[in-house]
Protein backbone atom coordinates (compact mmCIF):
# COMPACT_ATOMS: atom_id res chain seq x y z
CA UNK A 1 0.00 0.00 0.00
CA UNK A 2 1.69 3.69 -0.93
CA UNK A 3 1.60 6.39 1.88
CA UNK A 4 -0.57 8.69 1.87
CA UNK A 5 -0.30 12.11 -0.01
CA UNK A 6 0.85 14.95 2.34
CA UNK A 7 -2.51 16.70 1.11
CA UNK A 8 -4.44 13.38 2.14
CA UNK A 9 -2.68 13.11 5.43
CA UNK A 10 -2.90 16.54 6.46
CA UNK A 11 -7.23 16.31 5.99
CA UNK A 12 -7.15 13.06 7.70
CA UNK A 13 -5.58 14.42 10.63
CA UNK A 14 -8.25 17.37 10.81
CA UNK A 15 -10.93 15.18 10.65
CA UNK A 16 -9.63 13.13 13.56
CA UNK A 17 -9.34 16.23 15.45
CA UNK A 18 -12.75 16.99 14.77
CA UNK A 19 -13.40 13.69 15.86
CA UNK A 20 -12.39 13.82 19.15
CA UNK A 21 -13.49 17.50 19.67
CA UNK A 22 -17.15 16.38 18.68
CA UNK A 23 -16.04 13.36 21.39
CA UNK A 24 -15.91 15.65 24.00
CA UNK A 25 -18.63 18.10 23.33
CA UNK A 26 -20.51 14.96 23.35
CA UNK A 27 -19.49 14.29 27.01
CA UNK A 28 -19.95 18.02 28.07
CA UNK A 29 -23.60 17.69 26.61
CA UNK A 30 -23.80 14.45 28.28
CA UNK A 31 -22.94 15.97 31.61
CA UNK A 32 -25.02 19.11 30.78
CA UNK A 33 -28.12 16.35 30.87
CA UNK A 34 -27.60 14.58 33.47
CA UNK A 35 -27.68 17.41 35.74
CA UNK A 36 -30.81 18.13 35.15
CA UNK A 37 -31.43 14.25 35.60
CA UNK A 38 -32.35 12.95 31.82
CA UNK A 39 -29.64 9.88 32.65
CA UNK A 40 -31.35 7.90 29.54
CA UNK A 41 -31.07 11.25 26.93
CA UNK A 42 -27.22 11.76 29.00
CA UNK A 43 -26.49 7.60 27.74
CA UNK A 44 -27.48 8.32 24.61
CA UNK A 45 -25.58 11.65 24.18
CA UNK A 46 -22.54 9.98 25.50
CA UNK A 47 -22.82 6.77 23.43
CA UNK A 48 -22.83 8.77 20.34
CA UNK A 49 -19.39 10.89 21.61
CA UNK A 50 -18.01 6.85 22.01
CA UNK A 51 -19.19 6.81 18.51
CA UNK A 52 -16.63 10.11 17.62
CA UNK A 53 -13.88 8.59 19.68
CA UNK A 54 -13.62 5.26 17.85
CA UNK A 55 -13.90 7.37 14.63
CA UNK A 56 -10.52 9.35 15.59
CA UNK A 57 -8.82 6.60 16.60
CA UNK A 58 -9.98 4.59 13.40
CA UNK A 59 -8.70 7.44 11.23
CA UNK A 60 -5.48 7.44 13.38
CA UNK A 61 -4.95 4.07 12.71
CA UNK A 62 -5.87 4.27 8.93
CA UNK A 63 -3.39 6.98 8.69
CA UNK A 64 -0.39 4.62 10.40
CA UNK A 65 -1.53 1.64 8.69
CA UNK A 66 -0.47 3.83 4.76
CA UNK A 67 2.92 4.44 6.51
CA UNK A 68 2.54 8.05 7.57
CA UNK A 69 2.91 9.13 11.19
CA UNK A 70 -0.37 9.77 13.26
CA UNK A 71 -0.17 13.09 15.08
CA UNK A 72 -3.34 13.56 17.88
CA UNK A 73 -4.20 17.06 17.16
CA UNK A 74 -6.43 18.60 20.21
CA UNK A 75 -7.53 22.11 19.96
CA UNK A 76 -9.65 24.06 22.95
CA UNK A 77 -13.59 23.63 22.83
CA UNK A 78 -15.67 25.89 21.11
CA UNK A 79 -17.79 28.18 24.04
CA UNK A 80 -21.24 26.63 24.83
CA UNK A 81 -24.15 28.40 25.49
CA UNK A 82 -27.02 25.99 26.22
CA UNK A 83 -29.55 27.49 27.77
CA UNK A 84 -32.10 24.16 27.31
CA UNK A 85 -32.39 21.02 26.05
CA UNK A 86 -33.65 22.24 22.91
CA UNK A 87 -30.71 24.87 22.23
CA UNK A 88 -28.55 21.29 23.54
CA UNK A 89 -30.06 19.50 20.66
CA UNK A 90 -29.90 22.06 18.26
CA UNK A 91 -26.35 22.85 18.77
CA UNK A 92 -25.78 18.87 18.35
CA UNK A 93 -28.07 18.86 15.27
CA UNK A 94 -25.66 21.17 13.75
CA UNK A 95 -22.27 19.37 14.77
CA UNK A 96 -23.24 16.74 12.93
CA UNK A 97 -23.95 17.98 9.63
CA UNK A 98 -20.97 20.14 9.99
CA UNK A 99 -19.09 16.36 10.61
CA UNK A 100 -21.35 15.52 7.52
CA UNK A 101 -19.99 18.26 5.19
CA UNK A 102 -16.11 18.05 6.49
CA UNK A 103 -16.57 14.31 6.04
CA UNK A 104 -17.66 14.75 2.49
CA UNK A 105 -15.20 16.90 1.23
CA UNK A 106 -12.59 14.55 2.42
CA UNK A 107 -14.16 11.85 0.55
CA UNK A 108 -13.80 14.25 -2.14
CA UNK A 109 -10.61 14.90 -1.98
CA UNK A 110 -9.83 11.16 -1.79
CA UNK A 111 -12.00 10.57 -4.88
CA UNK A 112 -9.52 13.39 -6.88
CA UNK A 113 -6.44 12.29 -6.21
CA UNK A 114 -7.71 8.60 -6.75
CA UNK A 115 -7.03 7.27 -3.87
CA UNK A 116 -10.04 4.56 -3.47
CA UNK A 117 -8.42 3.16 -0.48
CA UNK A 118 -9.37 6.29 1.22
CA UNK A 119 -13.16 6.03 0.23
CA UNK A 120 -13.45 2.75 1.04
CA UNK A 121 -11.64 3.53 4.66
CA UNK A 122 -13.98 6.30 4.95
CA UNK A 123 -17.05 5.07 3.37
CA UNK A 124 -18.41 3.34 6.52
CA UNK A 125 -17.80 6.32 8.35
CA UNK A 126 -19.58 8.57 5.95
CA UNK A 127 -22.77 6.04 5.90
CA UNK A 128 -23.23 6.51 9.24
CA UNK A 129 -22.93 10.33 9.35
CA UNK A 130 -25.71 10.22 7.25
CA UNK A 131 -27.73 8.21 9.26
CA UNK A 132 -26.70 10.35 12.34
CA UNK A 133 -27.89 13.76 10.87
CA UNK A 134 -30.99 12.11 10.05
CA UNK A 135 -31.38 10.95 13.74
CA UNK A 136 -30.44 14.40 14.92
CA UNK A 137 -33.00 16.26 12.91
CA UNK A 138 -36.08 13.75 13.96
CA UNK A 139 -35.28 14.72 17.41
CA UNK A 140 -35.03 18.43 17.17
CA UNK A 141 -37.73 18.54 14.62
CA UNK A 142 -39.85 16.54 17.43
CA UNK A 143 -38.53 18.78 19.96
CA UNK A 144 -39.77 22.20 18.69
CA UNK A 145 -43.29 21.15 18.83
CA UNK A 146 -43.38 20.57 22.47
CA UNK A 147 -42.07 23.08 24.95
CA UNK A 148 -38.50 21.84 26.56
CA UNK A 149 -39.11 19.06 28.95
CA UNK A 150 -42.60 17.97 27.23
CA UNK A 151 -40.83 17.42 24.62
CA UNK A 152 -37.73 15.29 26.01
CA UNK A 153 -40.57 12.92 27.79
CA UNK A 154 -42.58 12.45 24.55
CA UNK A 155 -39.11 11.46 22.95
CA UNK A 156 -38.06 9.30 25.90
CA UNK A 157 -41.63 7.38 25.62
CA UNK A 158 -41.05 6.93 22.04
CA UNK A 159 -37.49 5.06 22.37
CA UNK A 160 -38.61 2.97 25.05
Amino acid sequence: MVSLSSALTEALHTQASHELESALLYTQASHFLEVRHFDKFASRVEDFGSKHREWHNKILDYITLRGNEARVLAHPLPAVNWDSERTLYEYLLKLEEDNYLKLKHLFGLARAEHDFDVETALSGILESQVQRCDDWEGDVFKMRGYSQTPGLIWLHNGRS
